[in-house]
């Protein structure tokens, strides 16, 4: 589904990404873990094609990322990004709807395949009966709901998210754990940022651990726990308390 090969990137003489190798296949969860500044938001940019590497290359389904153009992206994979924005004006409608251009031609009304997709992510992300209200009037939290909804509603094979349960209170991490979870189990590849380690526990699956730029964990993400590796990761012992899942936090 994706391949990273011997990626890097630089800004400046600032090395973010340094040799990065990684292959996900489909229907795979991946969280990206690692310290402020490693380089997670770096390579998730680079695989949306967002940023270009320095040098590497990235591979979707098979095609280099740097011959699709945009469109053809937004077919493979959508994106919910780390700092949201509210649009002045804009209905929560309206911002789902403009996910939906990638699969209809130019000027082309709203059919009701799209209206279906619209439909699903708006009960997937508990935001039914939102529909009609702007964007500049919903919290923090109930906006980066939108957003989730928004990159549902693109239905693409790939759902990327950097700090997706930013400002999300628990009941709605919950939801949203739930969904990425249902996801998974329809064969959708999901990667996804994480600054909580029990986030990525709850949600299982593959982590990637980014420190400095250089890869130094690729594994189940429950593999983490082994003796030593969150400290080589973060730099600092962590306690753990078993259970399903187990819990990570501060001695």
């Amino acid at each position: 589904m994706i391949t990273v090969h011997n990626l890097g990137l630089k800004y400046g003489s600032f090395t973010a990404l340094a040799g990065v190798n990684w292959q996900v296949q489909a229907g795979e969860q991946w969280c990206l873990l690692g310290p402020n500044g490693a380089g997670k938001t770096s390579l998730l940019r680079c695989v949306l094609g967002l940023q270009q590497p320095t040098t590497g290359q990235v591979k979707i389904q098979g095609l280099a990322l740097a011959d699709l153009p945009p469109l053809e992206r937004a077919r493979r994979i959508a994106y919910v990004p780390q700092q949201t924005y509210a649009l002045t004006g804009v209905k929560v409608i309206d911002f789902l709807a403009q996910s939906r251009y990638c699969h209809s031609k130019p000027f082309r009304p709203l059919g009701p395949k799209d209206h279906a997709a619209m439909g699903r992510a708006l009960e997937m992300t508990g935001l039914q009966g939102c529909e009609q209200a702007n964007l500049q009037e919903l919290s923090g939290g109930m906006r980066q709901l939108a957003y989730i909804a928004q990159a549902l509603a693109q239905e693409t094979p790939i759902l990327a998210l950097d700090e997706g349960f930013t400002g999300l209170d628990y009941p709605h991490q919950a939801q949203v754990l739930a969904c990425l979870k249902g996801l998974r189990e329809q064969g959708i590849t999901i990667l996804s940022v994480h600054h909580d380690l029990n986030q990525a526990l709850a949600l299982g699956g593959h982590a990637l651990g980014i420190k400095n730029g250089w890869v130094c964990f690729q594994g189940r993400v429950e593999d983490l726990l082994a003796p030593g590796c969150l400290q080589g990761l973060y730099g600092i012992n962590l306690d753990v308390t078993p259970g399903n899942p187990p819990l990570v936090r501060l001695p």
